[in-house]
């Protein structure tokens, strides 16, 4: 078996270390011949998490057949990976993938996405676009400073040009003219100095606030655990009796897909309880949102995506269960700063 590197470096797993996987709910014991980075876990992120968790996540490769006879699935797969044509790829690959979706979604797609979206390659490129971003700014900053010291340059040259001043007043100069004349460069600069500070400001509280709304009034949970499958409420009562425990909370995500007039978008819908405590929407003013017995509110960022207002009537396709198409009605736009999720 083959590990993912920051998941052996986290656990401090090395070629040649045996290691007890639960797999179809057998206990099997497997070797560790080596450590490998795959593309599409470049971060080792659990499903419903936004961070990347090396040492509670981790990547394992084995054998098609070894997977085949532990799970008794022979010939069978769930994952499909390809190559677009050059020319498809160039213009429009969303319109391909879509046509593929629609061929196969009588086998049951889950989902499907463009390699622009995929979790790993979406989080690098938007890394490299921060380096990229930094490496702008840092040369513009230094230029800055460069200036600044310029400044300090001028007025010590203008110090040591008191003869000339004196000359220029004579010839009928103004204090005000001689006086911006080498004042101008100072106040160049430092409103530039000025106006990064105040952007610099700006962004870290803006940072704080989105985080505090996400995390203070809207997801309140301390901890959060996904099953494979649904689970009846049995599961929810062994939760809350686990020691250290306060309170635990259902949520039940049912993935399909959203269409209103040509706009089509792929995101989820979240069963709340109606007296949660630990997830509860709000509205754009920071106001809690009561859930809806039967509609659904639906996020800003999803709005804007659907060309929705409130009121507006929208269609729902889920991947699992009876696929069959619902009109739900959108009773409420809120605001969340994470995901896609529409809450009903």
């Amino acid at each position: 078996m083959i590990v993912s590197e920051q998941f052996a470096k986290a656990r401090n797993i090395e070629p040649g270390d045996m290691l007890y996987l639960i797999m179809d709910g057998q206990r099997n014991q497997v070797c560790v011949i080596g450590t490998a980075i795959s593309p599409e876990f470049i971060y080792c992120t659990p499903t419903g998490s936004i961070v990347s968790q090396p040492k509670n996540f981790g990547i394992f490769f084995m054998k098609r057949d070894y997977m085949e006879d532990v799970f008794g699935f022979h010939g069978a797969f769930n994952n499909v990976v390809g190559l677009l044509r050059p020319d498809a790829r160039r213009y429009n690959p969303s319109a391909v993938l879509k046509q593929l979706t629609d061929a196969l979604d009588n086998n049951g797609v889950f989902t499907s996405y463009l390699l622009k979206n995929q979790f790993s390659n979406a989080t690098l490129t938007s890394e490299m676009s921060g380096v990229q971003s930094i490496a702008t700014f840092l040369p513009i900053m230094f230029l800055e400073i460069a200036a600044l010291i310029l400044n300090v340059l001028m007025v010590r040259i203008a110090e040591q040009q008191r003869t000339i001043v004196g000359t220029l007043k004579a010839l009928g100069y103004f204090n005000k003219q001689i006086f911006w004349h080498y004042i101008q460069f100072g106040v160049v600069v430092g409103a530039l100095g000025a106006s990064i500070v105040v952007m610099a400001f700006g962004l870290t509280n803006s940072m704080d606030k989105m985080l505090s709304f996400q995390f203070d009034k809207i997801m309140r949970n301390d901890f959060s655990i996904s099953f494979r499958n649904e689970q009846p409420d049995e599961a929810l009562d062994m939760a809350r009796c686990l020691p250290g425990v306060l309170k635990a909370e259902s949520l039940f995500n049912v993935a399909g897909t959203f269409v209103n007039k040509n706009h089509r978008k792929k995101g989820v819908i979240t069963g709340l309880l109606p007296d949660g405590t630990m997830t509860v929407p709000h509205d754009a003013a920071g106001n809690a949102v009561p859930v809806p017995s039967s509609d659904v509110l639906l996020t800003v960022r999803m709005a804007r995506l659907l060309d929705v207002q409130e009121g507006d009537t929208i269609r729902f396709t889920p991947v699992k269960g009876i696929r069959n198409e619902h009109e739900i009605k959108v009773v409420k736009i809120i605001k969340s700063m994470l995901g896609l999720v529409v809450c009903g």
